[in-house]
């Protein structure tokens, strides 16, 4: 946009749309309005919710209160134009109820939207939590093309934040530790959590201190030594498979006591960081069952050392499961490597999940290829169970693991 003002380049180069995108909390409204100041533009600030609002709600007004947003965006130009909840709009692909009103919406989004070029000026910034529930249509190059995620603050992010909010705390040694425990939350849990410190150190007639945030943080679960052990037994299976199925280069495991060690970001007690390199945008069948193996390890490894295993390895869209699953799917209904030819993408919708269930050919097929899987790693792991409990001790012990340490415990395996 300074470019753009100082005549360096027409408005044909300067991207005229983006989505923002991250769990609730992260940020996304402040950034747009920090966006709108530093870049001096006039900031339009709407949402479905609010044009669904207008008047009676009936489509005529809802459309109406839409085309009214861009205008005032074009009257005020330059502006930023930006539209909140635009994954609750939905896409055309998976409405079911009121499917006649709800594409009526879509379609009068897209065409706001393509008024906007040629009309110099306005810059549309989407903002949702949910980007895969949004009409592909609306993502494609000349609307909102950038797409920008807000990822949960990192360790790193949380303690600044807690800097920001805590300044008379900033050099406190426990402030680290704190931001450790934090983790998972986003800036909003964080800020909720300065007001509930300052108010408490309020009523007390005195400055907050390190006690009274300690006081008031979240609690959480604290794995004890046998669960350390379960999730270094755990994250053991899938660096041994990725390594024996070559699925990626193993960069390190390791485990998290949330005492003296933290995850990055997320609350796992445990994560294996592959590296995967490029091969040409392709994937083979057996390269991708290969994945679903190492995706599986996890449980297999609990299943084998313990006899049973725990819910670790689903539970989320971010699980063990939930990645082995999706990825089967897709083996079947997008690349031909089911029991069926036919290229059908949205035989299994994201958000009907249920359909799954329903789809009995489809759930077979899925079952049969992460059953097999499982066996398969089942095999591999189960022939290599010394290797698998020192690999879990080693992980047990120092918290973390290199690539290279791994390595050298297979190699001695192999020896022996």
């Amino acid at each position: 946009m300074q470019e753009y003002r100082l005549g360096k380049i027409p408005w044909a180069d300067v991207d005229k749309g983006a989505l923002l995108y991250s769990p609730p909390g992260t940020g996304k409204t402040s950034f747009a309005l920090a966006l709108a100041s530093e870049c001096q533009l006039h900031l339009v600030a709407t949402s479905h919710a609010e044009w669904q609002g207008s008047k009676d709600g009936h489509l005529g007004s809802l459309l109406a209160a839409m085309r009214k947003s861009f205008a005032q965006a074009k009257n005020n130009a330059p502006s930023l134009l930006f539209i909140d909840e635009l994954d609750s709009i939905g896409s055309r692909n998976d409405f079911t109820e009121y499917r006649d009103y709800q594409i009526q919406v879509v379609n009068g989004l897209l065409q706001a939207i393509d008024g906007i070029e040629g009309r110099e000026g306005v810059i549309v910034l989407g903002v949702c939590n949910q980007p895969d529930r949004i009409d592909p249509a609306l993502l494609r190059s000349g609307r909102l093309e950038r797409k920008i995620h807000f990822p949960l603050p990192d360790a790193r992010t949380r303690l600044d934040i807690l800097k920001h909010y805590f300044p008379s705390l900033s050099h406190d040694e426990m402030l680290p530790s704190v931001a450790g425990r934090l983790a998972g939350r986003t800036g909003a849990d964080i800020e909720r959590l300065s007001r509930e410190v300052r108010r408490a150190a309020r009523a007390s007639r005195r400055d907050v201190s390190m006690d009274d945030v300690i006081a008031l943080l979240p609690s959480m679960s604290i794995p004890d030594e046998a669960d350390l052990f379960r999730v270094a037994v755990h994250e053991a299976g899938h660096a041994i498979l990725a390594a024996h199925l070559e699925v990626g280069t193993v960069v390190s495991v390791e485990i998290y006591d949330f005492e003296n060690s933290f995850p990055p970001e997320g609350t796992n007690w445990g994560r294996t960081v592959t590296r995967v390199q490029a091969s040409g945008g392709f994937q083979s069948r057996g390269s991708m069952s290969d994945n679903i193996a190492m995706l599986l390890g996890g449980m297999i490894a609990e299943e084998i050392v313990f006899g049973d295993r725990t819910t670790s390895a689903g539970g989320s869209n971010e699980s063990d499961l939930h990645s082995a699953t999706r990825m089967a799917t897709e083996m079947i209904s997008m690349f031909g490597f089911g029991e069926s030819l036919a290229f059908n993408p949205g035989a299994v919708s994201e958000f009907d999940r249920g359909n799954l269930w329903r789809d009995t050919i489809s759930r077979n097929q899925v079952n049969a290829i992460l059953s097999g899987e499982y066996e398969r790693g089942k095999q591999i792991l189960s022939s290599s169970k010394p290797l698998l409990l020192a690999v879990a001790l080693a992980i047990k012990a120092n918290g973390r693991l290199l690539g290279t340490d791994l390595a050298n415990l297979m190699q001695k395996s192999e020896r022996h």
